[in-house]
């Protein structure tokens, strides 16, 4: 081999080392998802040197959601149904949801529950008990606190399940464990009416408690 060659050699061989080199550098300086989701933070609030600027918060929280976190892609849903950093959309809020939750994000799971417990015309979703427990079920086995509770509802007045209140009271208890300030009511009534002489032969709730349920329900509903 000529002196050229080895020249030409030796310039080929360091050209692909440094290649391999920019390349490495360029993977080190990717941020996660998570980083990406922290950066949408801080736009959504004027955090940590960033001025507050919706459109950047939503764009951040995008990157997270379409390079697959379940989680940004369930906060891509709230920014589209209530119109933050994007024009207000409701059927693409739902998409967004749907996909969380086919990830497995509970809080996600939970407000598929929703959509179906209450029906949504806009999305074209009718009221549905069987597919709201299902998606209930789904994010309290993964400890949500509000869909553990929403269960024992289900539970207690047969609402795509059978009537059955030693399992809402078992979810209850779960909500309870979970958020004791906020689900403690439930746990102290129905044993109070399973210590009733009359629970044995009650078959329905009584219609102050319905109201009741009704109420909360709508408190919490966010769509």
């Amino acid at each position: 081999m000529n002196k050229f060659s080895s020249k030409l050699l030796a310039i080929y061989l360091f050209g692909l080392l440094f290649c391999q080199y920019s390349f490495s550098q360029t993977n080190n300086k990717r941020i996660t998802t998570k980083q990406m989701m922290k950066i949408s933070a801080d736009y959504a609030t004027g955090r940590n040197g960033k001025k507050e600027n919706p459109e950047q918060a939503f764009k951040w929280m995008m990157k997270a959601a379409e390079a697959g976190n379940a989680e940004a892609q369930r906060h891509i849903g709230v920014y589209y149904s209530n119109g933050f950093g994007v024009p207000e959309d409701k059927v693409k809020s739902y998409e967004w949801t749907l996909k969380a939750a086919n990830n497995g994000y509970p809080d996600a799971q939970f407000y598929m529950g929703e959509y179906y417990f209450y029906g949504n015309e806009i999305i074209g979703i009718d009221k549905n008990n069987n597919e709201a427990v299902k998606w209930y079920l789904k994010a309290a086995e993964k400890k949500h606190a509000g869909a553990a509770n929403r269960v024992g509802f289900m539970f207690e007045n047969g609402l795509g399940v059978p009537k059955d209140l030693p399992h809402a009271k078992y979810w209850y208890e779960k909500a309870y464990t979970l958020s004791p300030k906020r689900y403690e009511y439930d746990v102290r009534r129905l044993s109070d009416v399973e210590s009733s002489p009359k629970a044995a032969n009650q078959n329905d709730i009584d219609a102050d408690l319905l109201t009741y349920y009704l109420l909360v329900l709508l408190m919490f509903e966010e769509y």
